[in-house]
């Protein structure tokens, strides 16, 4: 069954059955929907393997969309020690 965007995020599903004289007893499932056209694919690319205390490291952060192209976009990236 194919999903529908006006379904998103949430769907519900039930199914049901009715035999001879019978009826069984429905089930329901719940289904999220992700609008995967709102995803981004984030790399981050370091400009060096390895980093020692004091040195600067720089990272070039590059976002694409679903399908591959690349989109400007805001993000917080932060480094722990």
């Amino acid at each position: 069954m194919p999903l529908k965007k006006e379904w998103m995020p949430t769907a519900y599903v039930t199914v049901s059955g009715i035999g001879k004289k019978e009826y069984y007893e429905e089930e329901s499932a719940k289904i999220a929907i992700s609008p995967k056209e709102h995803y981004l694919t984030v790399d981050i690319q370091p400009n060096a393997e390895k980093y020692h205390p004091a040195d600067t490291a720089t990272y070039k952060v590059i976002t694409k969309d679903d399908t591959g192209n690349p989109v400007s976009a805001e993000v917080s990236f932060g480094c722990g020690g």
